[in-house]
């Protein structure tokens, strides 16, 4: 009886040992990652920030010498907004119009011609096609200053994300060709992780479902699963799953911890 009894334990204990999956290694990598290049030519006119900087999405980092390009975008915006020629078609027509009335009236009473009736009704379709060509023009006037408008933004490279500048790649004065690497920025918070989790234990996995992370100093974090894999690895009998992890301490990416997709009610740890 007593022997019983201990099989009962002993298989228990396997039993709980088996259900609980043991943590998997993996490595950290930053949640953004992202290094900038310009489309065009041109000099660097400065570099706005140094490596370490904090920042945030839209932030300029850094300016090319644009300005030729300036200069032709107040070229444009001073034709976008002159609508002289507008003003100057709009009072032709109302005098052709008000001379084609005159016309009109002077034909019924036998004071012009048919043909001098035809010619001024003819000169207010003219002059009513002419304000329509100088309207069309200012409309393209317009459409060129914001053309412009974008080429001189595009000389700025601003940051897409909030982060912290990882590395500069060029320095003030220095020319860029097209898609020269010019400055890498990233994003340590959350810090993201992808493990190649068994499948038997991945496939009841849940896209938002918590995770615990431990790090090599033995402090241990909380976090979630971020997506579940679609295609399994054959090979390996693995799925991958991306989870992460939020990281205020902004510890650095690349570190190599155990992921833990059991961890009941496992305490965050700073």
């Amino acid at each position: 009886m007593l022997r019983s009894v201990q099989w009962c334990v002993i298989l228990a204990v396997l039993g709980a040992s088996a259900a609980r999956a043991e943590p998997i290694p993996a490595i950290t990598k930053a949640s953004d990652d992202v290094t900038l290049s310009y489309a065009r030519n041109g000099r660097v006119a400065k570099v706005l920030v140094k490596v370490g900087d904090s920042v945030t999405a839209n932030q300029p980092l850094v300016e090319l010498d644009a300005r030729e390009e300036a200069a032709q975008l107040a070229i444009d915006e001073a034709k976008a907004a002159d609508v002289t020629r507008i003003a100057a078609q709009q009072a032709i027509l109302k005098q052709k119009e008000v001379d084609r009335d005159k016309a009109i009236w002077a034909f019924e009473h036998g004071a012009k011609s048919e043909l001098e009736r035809d010619a001024a009704v003819i000169d207010v379709v003219v002059a009513d096609a002419q304000l329509k060509i100088a309207q069309v023009e200012h409309d393209q006037d317009k459409l060129k200053a914001a053309q412009t408008k974008v080429a001189v933004d595009k000389m700025t490279l601003r940051s897409p994300v909030n982060g912290t500048v990882e590395q500069t790649l060029v320095k003030d004065g220095e020319g860029v060709e097209t898609n020269t690497k010019v400055i890498r920025v990233v994003n340590v918070d959350p810090l993201e992780i992808e493990v190649n989790v068994p499948f038997a234990q991945a496939r009841n996995l849940e896209k938002g479902g918590p995770i615990s992370v431990n790090y090599s100093d033995h402090t241990t974090s909380m976090g979630k699963i971020k997506a579940v894999g679609a295609v399994a690895d054959g090979a390996s009998n693995t799925l991958l799953v991306t989870v992460t992890v939020p990281n205020a301490a902004k510890r650095p990416a690349g570190e190599r911890v155990q992921v833990d997709f059991a961890p009941g009610k496992m305490a965050a740890t700073p």
